[in-house]
């Protein structure tokens, strides 16, 4: 993985878990450099830094308890990740 993909990822992680609230796909993509302004590819990129977070051991959460649309960090050790184009952590 380049470091501009390492980096990527660690912002996300970073953005989500200084989150008090989960996150919106779109302020994801917003806030953090290096996401592409097409709105296809850049699903494509946050699920590829995802599946990056998620082989850290990072949990996602989207489904039950998190609104749709958006990401979150799991704090209590559940993986509910659906696939969906929103995660929690």
């Amino acid at each position: 993985m380049s470091q501009a993909n390492t980096e990527r990822s660690f912002n996300v992680l970073a953005l989500l878990l200084a989150s008090s609230r989960p996150v919106e796909f779109g302020q994801i993509v917003r806030e953090i450099p290096g996401y592409p302004p097409d709105p296809e590819a850049a699903r494509r990129l946050f699920s590829r830094d995802k599946q990056v977070l998620r082989e850290m051991g990072v949990t996602l959460l989207s489904g039950a308890g998190v609104p749709a649309r958006n990401a979150a960090v799991g704090r209590d050790g559940r993986d509910a990740f659906d696939g969906a184009a929103t995660c929690a952590l």
